[in-house]
This record gives C-alpha cells, structure tokens and sequence, in this order.
C-alpha cells in the first residue's frame, strides 16, 4: 500500500460514523506526518471522501511491521474522541481479519487508544470503560435482551426485525450475520460474512425520507462493487409496508419498487444478449439501457429481504427514460427480477435523520 492509500483508508474510518470532530482531525494530521503526506495532501483527501469519493482499500500492508502501523492508526482515530459508535466499530472488526488480527480483541484495542490518548475516562489499569453517549456503543459487554425480542446467537444482544420481509439482519454490537425463518424468533448465526467499505455516504440506517407520495424509513444497506467503484443499495419501507431499494451512486439517487406490470408479452432479454443503446419494453414503457455490468456483493447491514454470503455476485441492467425513469433488471434469478421507478436528486428525498459531516452539509 502507498502512503496515501494507506491515509484515505485512515480518513474513511474517521468518517464513518459522520462525525470529523477537532480530536479526528489532529489524530489524522499526525496520522498523516507519519506516513510522509503532507497537510494540503491530507486536507485534500479528506475533502474528496466527504464529498462521496471512493474509501480506501481494505488490503492490508504486506509487511507485519506495516499492518501494526497501520491498524494503530486506524483504532487511534476511531478512538480519538472517546465515543466508539457501532459504525466504527464494525468497521474495525470488519477490517481486523485482514490484518491477521483477531475481531475480538478490538474493543481492548480501543480501550488500550483511549488511555494513551487520555479521552473517554480510560486510564491504565483497566476499570469500567468510559459512558457512551447516545449512539455510541460501550466497550464491554452488549445489552441484554428483552422480553419478546431475539437475542444475537453470537453475543446476545437484541436483534429486532422490523419488516416481516426481512430475512437476514446484521447485529450492530458483533457484526454477527443471522438469518431467522417465517417470522420466527430463533435465529441462525452465518457468521461474519459482511465487509463493508467505509464511505462518505449521507444515508444511515434509520434515515427517513419521502418518494412516490408516501414516507419510507431505510431499513438496512446492500453494498455492492465493479470495476469501476462501489455504490450502495438502501432497503427501504413505506408507511403502507411496501418495501424497495434507495440505490446511490456517485452522488445520483434511485427510488425503486418490484415490479408488478411486466406483460407476458414483454420479453425480456437474455443477460449474455442485451447491451448498452438497446431499447427495450417494460410496463408498457420504453426504455434505453444505460449500464450491463456483472457486480459483486461487499457486504451489507440492517435488515435485508435476502442473505448476503461471501462472493454473492449480481448480474444487472440499468435502464432509463429521458423523463428520470428508471429500471433496473436483476438477473442474479431466474426469470430475472425488475425493479422500476425514478432517478431523484437529494432535495425531492426530503430527507431526516441522515448523517451530518462537521464542516459539511448536503
């Protein structure tokens, strides 16, 4: 990794709870001298990711020497505030793999970085780790469950299914995959199997906005990658329980729902046939295929109608009309899926709830 790969990995762990407050931005500035970049360098990444660049990579170094370095650095800026959200978190525990570490000895690790830093109330010998606000989760041990609500196979903190779609959750205090069966309480633990890329995204699990008329809440995220970058899909639910997918890409917006109109006579074209400039019917409407790309499933969080495994891929048109209508033809089953609705910008979203970057606002 070069240094500067190695300081936008720093800075998108900084970001990913949507905070960068003044205690972040000296422990990135030092992060930064460290690795050999200079203020404007710094100043300058950190800029574009909060403004939806790409994260960094989550290869870790080759050398040992260098993956120490590197994953200190990253649980000093997680820690550098003394509040450790599930976001961060996660994260952590995501990348700790890769690092040949083990996920459960992050929460020390963090403990251990708020005593060098003195913030949060840590202090050597150990002790109660410090309050969290809220938001923010304690290094320790997870909540416990309440009567009526299902407890994490893994750790046992709750887990509450929201819609009674929704198949596969991710447990925000161990990163835990489980998946439960017909509405049933009993969950099954997949593991670990979710590695999302830190990003400068707005949207957040528990974010509410408006489309087609009706308020929907975001229930949860599929994050997805190609060649050319990644983009999130936000699973979404409106008031009247119909659910469908926020997609965001490169600062574009796509409100969709299944759909329900495809004719019999409509057929649809073959993924290995269909290309780019080619027009099509769906729902008794033309539209121009924009994008065919093979894409590949980097994790997910929250409540999702599907389980997302290691090297889940997903084969996928994008279609549009020139009055901001989209589709997208999911070919990842047969007869594929077909999902229609509209490209929004930020504003019509009305959105509440979502992240807010210090010094920057959408």
């Amino acid at each position: 990794m070069t240094p500067v790969e190695k300081f936008r990995l720093v800075a998108s762990v900084a970001l990913v709870d949507g905070n960068l407050g003044q205690p972040e931005q000296q422990v990135l500035l030092k992060a930064a001298e460290r690795l050999g970049l200079s203020t404007g360098e710094a100043t300058g990444i950190v800029q574009e990711l909060m403004q939806g660049g790409q994260g960094g990579s989550a290869q870790a170094p080759a050398s040992s020497a260098e993956r120490r370095q590197l994953f200190g650095l990253l649980v000093d800026v997680a820690a550098a505030d003394g509040v450790v959200t599930p976001q961060e978190l996660g994260v952590l525990q995501h990348l700790a793999g890769a690092f040949n570490l083990r996920p459960g000895d992050v929460p020390t690790m963090l403990q251990q970085s708020m005593t060098k830093q003195g913030v949060g109330g840590g202090h050597a010998g150990g002790g109660a780790p410090p309050p969290m606000p809220a938001g923010g989760v304690a290094i320790g041990a997870p909540p416990q469950t309440k009567t009526g609500e299902a407890g994490c196979p893994s750790c046992g903190a709750p887990i509450e299914f929201r819609n009674t779609r929704s198949v596969a959750a991710t447990c925000e205090y161990c990163d835990t995959t489980v998946t439960r069966k017909d509405g049933s309480k009993v969950l099954k633990d997949l593991g670990k199997i979710s590695q999302l890329v830190a990003d400068a995204s707005p949207i957040q699990i528990g974010a509410r906005g408006e489309a087609f008329g009706s308020g929907f809440e975001v229930l949860g995220r599929l994050q997805l990658e190609h060649r050319t970058g990644t983009w999130n899909e936000w699973y979404i639910e409106w008031k009247d329980g119909r659910t469908g997918w926020l997609g965001e890409a490169q600062g574009q917006y796509f409100v969709t729902l299944p759909d329900g109109e495809v004719h019999p006579d409509e057929k649809l074209p073959e993924f290995n046939s269909i290309g780019v400039g080619q027009r099509i019917f769906v729902g008794r409407k033309r539209y121009q295929v924009a994008e065919v790309r093979m894409a590949k499933a980097t994790g997910g969080e929250g409540e999702l109608p599907f389980i997302v495994g290691a090297g889940y891929e997903l084969p996928y048109a994008d279609l549009r009309r020139p009055d901001n209508g989209f589709a997208t033809i999911d070919y990842s089953e047969s007869p594929p899926l077909v999902f229609t609705g509209r490209c929004v910008g930020w504003q019509q979203l009305n959105m509440t709830n979502y992240r807010e970057f210090d010094g920057w606002r959408v």
